[in-house]
């Protein structure tokens, strides 16, 4: 396979996996560093430092394990490297660790970082994370089979690019998260582009927070019956968030502990925005008075919301010619009714007929229109 690397690939064992910090930032840390280069480098026992690089990753990554290393940055030159095996990272068992090559990667009780890495047509990867940190930065996917699957781990990826890609295999999404119980872990996905994918892209279950903030989506694709994201019994929290001419429904939410959504566009996505079962939306606050749905649609069809509950601390405030359904949404009023969307601090559940005598012929009308001289209106609406 072709696989175009920059910059470096860190590793440090995570002795205590409880105790372990989560990702938050794509900067560096310490460590034994070793070069990698595919055009200079010599594979040895004692390859790996500037003047004399190793020419494989996993030689590197061999020798740093018989080194017995705490910690180690693989430097990667820029170049093509064409390795068909599995890098297995084991960093819970002191001096017994074991590795093997390829560019896929096994990762248990570790602290992995990768940045500048750039799949490009390659054979399928696949990356298993078990009770350990990962984080991809500055890096991309292009016409790639790829998935990163977490097991009670935390995941966070920056500035990261996909696109024209797919799972490992079909029906796999291109990542994936569940927590074994009484594991609190997260998945952060922040400044992040996926587009022209075959979905799923994202699954998780029963985590304690996701996050996808400043992201795009854009043109993807879910396979029928599936959802681009899926969640379950975990709290999500999308902000400033772009999704656009998506086909499926691009948001799945059930049994969710919550759910918060704010300064997102659903736009021109074919089906569903969002489908949405039994959840509870915090506050959406604007100022001391005043709160917005928690959900905003582009069009009705935007948005589908069974069973939704919002903090009754913070009744939704609806829109004049607006309507609240759902316990979240305020949808438009139809033509040939008004709304003054809030009556006694409280937004209306239904829009009214105009009575006998006036009129509205466009939709989210605040009031209704008297008849002009010579017409008239015999009954309401």
């Amino acid at each position: 396979m072709n696989f175009w690397f920059v910059t470096f690939l860190s590793v440090l064992p995570a002795l205590s996996y409880q105790r372990r910090e989560v990702h938050t930032s794509c900067a560096s840390f310490k460590g034994n560093s070793l070069l990698v280069s595919s055009t200079s480098g010599n594979d040895s026992k004692t390859c790996g430092s500037s003047s004399v690089p190793c020419r494989k990753i996993t030689y590197a990554v061999r020798n740093a394990i018989y080194a017995n290393y705490s910690s180690v940055v693989v430097n990667i030159s820029i170049g093509i490297y064409k390795e068909q095996d599995v890098i297995s990272l084991d960093c819970g068992r002191q001096g017994k660790q074991m590795t093997q090559v390829d560019i896929s990667i096994y990762v248990q009780l570790c602290d992995v970082r990768m940045s500048n890495l750039h799949w490009i047509n390659s054979q399928p990867v696949l990356h298993n994370v078990l009770l350990s940190n990962f984080s991809l930065c500055e890096s991309s996917a292009q016409e790639t089979e790829i998935s990163i699957i977490g097991k009670s781990s935390n995941l966070f990826f920056q500035s990261v690019t996909i696109s024209k890609s797919t799972g490992y295999q079909k029906l796999l999404p291109l990542v994936s998260l569940t927590s074994f119980p009484g594991n609190q872990n997260t998945l952060l996905i922040n400044f992040c582009n996926y587009t022209n994918n075959i979905g799923p892209l994202f699954i998780v279950e029963s985590t304690f927070q996701t996050s996808i903030i400043h992201s795009y989506f854009e043109k993807n694709i879910a396979y029928f019956g599936e959802k681009l994201i899926t969640l379950q019994f975990s709290h999500l929290n999308i902000s400033d968030t772009k999704f656009l001419q998506n086909n499926g429904t691009v948001l799945g939410v059930r049994n969710s502990a919550s759910l918060n959504a704010n300064d997102c566009l659903f736009q021109q996505n074919e089906g569903f925005g969002g489908s949405i079962l039994r959840c509870n939306f915090s506050c959406n606050l604007v100022n001391a008075r005043t709160f917005v749905p928690p959900v905003m649609l582009q069009s009705a069809h935007q948005l589908s919301c069974v069973k939704c509950f919002v903090d009754p601390n913070c009744p939704v405030h609806c829109s004049p010619g607006e309507y609240l359904t759902d316990g979240i949404l305020c949808k438009a009023c139809r033509a040939g009714t008004f709304s003054p969307g809030i009556s006694g601090n409280t937004s209306v559940m239904q829009c009214t007929s105009c009575p006998a005598g006036t009129y509205s012929a466009k939709t989210k009308t605040q009031i209704c229109t008297n008849c002009s001289e010579g017409m008239f209106s015999s009954k309401s609406g």
